[in-house]
């Protein structure tokens, strides 16, 4: 991996952003993808709240926490961000992959997908003709610590890719990525995204784009699976708010009074 200057990150919530343009962020995608295994996850409200609210059920997986890299995939972060003067640059892992996938500069990579169906997968394939692309069969849900566990962990360390796309539910594509290096995965890059391939095949239905911009796609998604969704969306990512008060705005409003005194 190569070693990246401290402005190339923010802190935010003790966590450490990839601080770059969209651009960029594909340019350190390209270059990871041909060194020492690193992996990226795509951090959004839900992450934060099960990682980092004690007072909740802790996320039974720290594993983002360990990821190499760090973007923002939250809108609601974001505009945290601003509120204390550390802008995050959102990217969210959907965007990404679709950027990636149609960037001609990655045509020569080998990309690897786990987590959609057959179905979807050859969907994509006929989308992106000029990809090369390799699968990895998951069951549903496929389970930490279950044989099929084991089997995907064992076809993704012997296979041969230069990007992985882990699209299975949180937390179990942070564990997958950390599954790899602990099991001496030697190059390559794993990107946690999700539903991204979801979209792209049309399995799914992104909230339209001005919901999007005004950071309202948790509305949307609650709108249409609100018995999937209805408590991380109103019982445990509302207390998000609290946590930023107590790690970001209480500081920065200390800070700022320390220094008019001064």
């Amino acid at each position: 991996m190569s070693i990246m200057k401290p402005s190339y990150f923010q802190t935010f919530m003790g966590i450490d952003f990839l601080h770059r343009s969209r651009s960029e962020v594909r340019s350190v995608v390209r270059e990871a993808a041909l060194q020492k295994y690193t992996y990226l996850v795509t951090p959004n409200v839900d992450d934060l709240v099960k990682t980092l609210g004690g007072f909740l059920a802790p996320h039974h997986s720290r594993a983002f926490l360990k990821a190499d890299y760090k973007i923002c995939d939250s809108k609601i972060l974001q505009l945290l961000s601003w509120l204390v003067g550390k802008p995050l640059r959102q990217y969210p892992g959907s965007d990404l992959v679709k950027d990636l996938l149609a960037d001609p500069s990655f045509n020569n990579m080998l990309t690897v997908v786990i987590g959609p169906s057959a179905i979807e997968f050859a969907e994509i394939v006929r989308l992106y003709p000029n990809r090369r692309f390799t699968f990895v069969e998951s069951p549903t849900p496929l389970r930490p610590g279950t044989e099929a566990w084991q089997l995907c962990l064992k076809r993704l360390l012997e296979e041969d890719w230069n990007i992985a796309l882990i699209c299975l539910p949180l937390p179990r594509q942070q564990l997958i990525a950390e599954g790899l290096r602990e099991r001496g995965r030697q190059d390559g890059i794993a990107l946690c995204v999700g539903a991204s391939v979801d979209f792209l095949s049309g399995k799914q239905k992104r909230a339209p784009a001005i919901m999007q911009f005004a950071g309202l796609e948790w509305l949307y998604r609650l709108a249409t699976n609100p018995r999937r969704l209805w408590r991380r969306y109103l019982i445990e990512g509302p207390t998000i708010f609290p946590l930023f008060i107590s790690r970001e705005l209480l500081p920065w409003i200390r800070g700022r009074l320390r220094n008019q005194k001064n």
